[in-house]
């Protein structure tokens, strides 16, 4: 049995050079994906899917505080519900709103 000539082997190999991309810079990828902060107006538990990132936040009553993606928050904040359940509506209300 002959023997092998490890270094011819490895000198056969094809050599790839590192072809790095850049990386965008973490600050430009923090501003893409920022958050908002919505409460609940509405005193019911929800489950809602972010109608952009397909994220799922839940809300637990209302004064429910919770960071929302901005992409998704834009849309949700206009979202309204009706106010039949209480007297003296007048007419539908919002869902969320942007808490400073």
């Amino acid at each position: 049995m002959a023997k092998r000539d490890f270094n011819k082997r490895y000198s056969e190999r094809v050599k790839v050079e590192d072809e790095l991309e850049e990386l965008p810079e973490m600050e430009e990828l923090l501003e893409e994906v920022s958050t908002v902060r919505l409460r609940l107006r509405k005193d019911i538990n929800l489950k809602i899917t972010g109608p952009i990132t397909g994220t799922q936040y839940v809300f637990n009553r209302a004064g429910a505080e919770v960071s929302v993606d901005s992409r998704d928050a834009e849309l949700m904040i206009k979202r309204m519900g009706s106010n039949s359940c209480c007297s003296g509506s007048s007419g539908p209300t919002a869902y969320f709103e942007v808490v400073r």
